[in-house]
C-alpha cells in the first residue's frame, strides 16, 4: 500500500494547507486587528494611567495584562484544540495582540512620542518584545515545518525506506491497518490507517474499496479505485472535521 499512502498523504496534507473554507479571511483578520488597535489602545491606555499611574515593578500592577494574557491563550488553545484549521495564522494573531496590550500597558507615562531619543525603549518593553517575537518566530519554523517542508517530503520521498524511517509505519496494534506517525520524528501520537476493498495484481487498491485514516485531516475515502489512486466516483469525509466532499462523474 507505500503508493497508496503517499498519495492519500498529499491529499491530506491539501487538506491540512488549505483548512475549511472559513467565513473570516485575510481582509476579515485585518479589519481585526485595525479594530482592536482603533478602539482599544487609547481606551487601554488611559485606564492604566487612571487606575495604576505610571509602570510599577509589583504584580498587582500587571495583574489584568496577565489575565488578558490568560484568557487569549486559552481561548486559542482551545480553538487549536476543538479545530484544527487554520492553526499557524491563529497563534500568530494572538502573539501580535498580545505584544500590543503588555507593550501598551507598559509605555511610560512621561513618554511624549515614540521619537524620544533616551531611551526609545525601556528594559521592561525590550524583554516583552523579544518574549513575543521569539514566540512569533516559534510559529513560523512551525509553520514553515508543517506547510512547506513535510509536504515537499510527501512529494518527493516516494520511497519504502521512508516509510520505515520517518513515517515508522508497522501493522496497527488493533491487528487490522498499520500505524504511522502523521508528521515524522515530530509527532507527539501515532494514527492508523487502513485499506479495505478490491485490489490488483500488485497488491494496490483496485475497484471498490475503502480508504480510513484516523489523524485529524485523514479521510474516510470510499469509492473507485485504479491501480492505487481514487478516482470518481467516490465519498470523502475529513476524519476530524466530519466535511464531506464527492467525486462525480459529469458528461459533456
Amino acid at each position: 500500500l507505500h503508493e497508496s499512502f503517499f498519495f492519500m498523504e498529499e491529499r491530506r496534507q491539501l487538506r491540512q494547507a488549505k483548512g475549511r473554507l472559513m467565513a473570516r479571511g485575510v481582509c476579515s483578520a485585518i479589519s481585526e486587528v485595525a479594530m482592536f488597535l482603533g478602539f482599544s489602545l487609547y481606551g487601554l491606555a488611559a485606564l492604566r494611567t487612571q487606575l495604576f499611574g505610571n509602570p510599577q515593578q509589583d504584580i498587582g500592577y500587571l495583574a489584568l495584562p496577565i489575565l488578558v494574557t490568560i484568557c487569549a491563550v486559552a481561548f486559542t488553545l482551545n480553538r487549536t484544540i476543538a479545530n484544527k484549521d487554520n492553526v499557524a495564522s491563529l497563534w500568530a494573531k494572538t502573539w501580535i495582540m498580545l505584544l500590543v496590550v503588555w507593550e501598551l500597558w507598559l509605555w511610560p507615562e512621561t513618554r511624549s512620542g515614540p521619537w524620544r531619543e533616551e531611551p526609545w525603549m525601556t528594559d521592561d518593553e525590550k524583554v516583552v518584545l523579544s518574549v513575543f517575537l521569539s514566540l512569533e518566530a516559534i510559529t513560523l519554523l512551525a509553520w514553515i515545518w508543517i506547510y512547506k517542508v513535510y509536504p515537499f517530503l510527501v512529494k518527493y520521498c516516494h520511497q519504502k525506506f521512508a516509510l520505515r524511517c520517518f513515517w515508522r509505519i508497522r501493522p496497527a496494534d488493533t491487528g487490522e491497518g498499520y500505524s504511522y506517525l502523521p508528521y515524522g520524528w515530530t509527532s507527539l501520537s501515532r494514527r492508523e490507517f487502513r485499506y479495505r476493498g478490491d485490489k490488483d495484481e500488485n497488491g494496490r487498491p483496485h475497484g471498490f474499496g475503502e480508504w480510513q485514516d484516523n489523524s485529524y485531516h485523514g479521510e474516510v475515502l470510499n469509492g473507485t479505485w485504479q491501480h492505487g489512486q481514487p478516482v470518481v466516483p467516490f465519498v470523502s469525509r475529513c476524519f476530524g472535521s466530519g466535511a464531506i466532499s464527492r467525486g462525480l462523474k459529469t458528461g459533456y
